[in-house]
């Protein structure tokens, strides 16, 4: 289901039922004046205490649980116990949401042990409803979440273990109130991912078994094993999606890092091949070209011996190319006259006839050729070298003699 259509379904939730579990001292009673928005829940006792109003225009019931031990389920006391199983019937049907309370510091492998064993009075259904609720009583500074999610090692085998659902709630007065209606929005999102299910606690939940025919609650069973394994891929999934997008990044950062130190690199090069003259003495190439640009300008240039010398060139450039071409074409008319000739004798004739024309005409071109080469006495070729050596001499005559020109 997508996520814009889990928050449009989780929108008709206008009764929220929430139960705070959690270790002594981990801020349960904070997290609920949090919630509230004022001083509902008084210090922790030995009793569960229930409290109703309106958040964000919705009725909200929250139960405060006493807090078990913090490392051994043999420690706490029995009447604790039996308020943790009693905390879910105080708001029947049942509640929409556990909120186990952790407090944002060290999560060491004993709480983390003590946590799942007292959760077990719950039974392992708790699990599908819980949410972990990070809590501290001051702003979060220097670090996020999730870094403090990954550093802990046995925290994140719990935040796994409940879904990959985790919310932080700064219990310091004078927060912003969008931290309450985010985690309210989760919990929404929470109940309608579990097909709009709220956690039935267990004395209600055996009785429903008990009358539930043995068939339709092994397929419900297996549905829901199904449906947690689908999940638990898609997560899976899309954790390596998100791995392999970040070394992407990291790989295009370093690729871009390395393009801008070539880059610098090739310059710093450069300047050292060709340092800049800071004392302001010329070289022995700035003074030729000096030079240079002092004798050109007495000089002149004909710009008719440049048209002449173009035009010659032009002259060479077109004899050049058209000699072939006047070839071809003597031979495709040849070709023509050949094929044309040869039809009257058939296929066979007009394609005997086509090599025979190209044959003739291009003797023709032949002769023709010689007989003009004989008439003028000089190759074209010769002509053009001529013409263009006495276009070059005239232009050297032209600008090496500077008083000439000036005249």
């Amino acid at each position: 289901m997508a996520t814009s259509q889990i928050r449009e379904e989780a929108l008709q939730l206008t009764e929220m039922r929430l139960v705070l579990l959690g270790k002594r001292g981990a801020g349960k009673t904070a997290a609920g004046n949090t919630i509230f928005g004022r001083e509902e829940f008084r210090r922790e006792g030995e009793s569960c205490v229930k409290r109703r109003a309106e958040v964000a225009g919705r009725q909200v019931i929250v139960v405060d649980t006493p807090g078990w031990d913090r490392v051994n389920v043999q420690r706490t006391s029995d009447q604790t116990k039996e308020e943790l199983k009693r905390s879910v019937l105080l708001c029947p049907p049942g509640p929409h949401a556990l909120l186990l309370v952790i407090p944002l510091e060290e999560f060491p492998e004993r709480e983390n042990k003590a946590v799942n064993k007292h959760m077990h009075f719950l039974g392992d259904r708790a699990w599908r409803h819980t949410i972990v609720l990070l809590t501290c009583d001051d702003e979060l500074r220097g670090t996020t979440v999730e870094e403090h999610i990954a550093k802990e090692k046995h925290l994140q085998r719990l935040v796994e273990k409940c879904g990959n659902r985790y919310h932080f709630l700064s219990n310091v007065s004078g927060c912003p109130r969008t931290q309450v209606t985010e985690l309210l929005g989760k919990i929404e999102e929470m109940v309608v991912e579990n097909g709009g299910e709220f956690y039935i606690p267990q004395v209600y939940y055996d009785i429903i078994e008990s009358r539930t025919p043995k068939e339709y609650t092994d397929m419900r069973r297996e549905h829901e094993e199904k449906v947690w394994l689908l999940k638990e891929r898609w997560r899976k999934r899309e954790e390596q999606l998100k791995k392999e997008n970040e070394e992407l990044k990291k790989q295009n950062k370093e690729l871009y890092k390395g393009e801008s130190e070539s880059r610098g690199l090739r310059k710093r090069r450069s300047s050292l091949e060709n340092p800049p003259n800071l004392a302001g003495e010329r070289t022995e190439e700035e003074e030729r070209q000096q030079k240079e640009e002092k004798e050109g300008t007495g000089q002149r240039i004909d710009p008719d011996a440049i048209r002449l010398g173009y035009r010659d060139a032009g002259m060479a450039l077109i004899q050049h190319y058209i000699k072939p071409a006047a070839v071809i074409l003597s031979a495709i008319v040849g070709a023509l006259i050949g094929a044309i000739a040869g039809a009257h004798r058939g296929t066979m004739g007009a394609a005997l006839g086509v090599p025979i024309g190209v044959g003739i005409a291009l003797l023709l071109a032949a002769l023709i050729r010689q007989e003009a080469r004989a008439a003028r006495g000089t190759t074209p070729f010769l002509r053009a070298e001529d013409s263009r050596t006495q276009s070059h001499q005239r232009l050297q005559q032209q600008t090496s003699s500077p008083s000439l020109a000036h005249s």
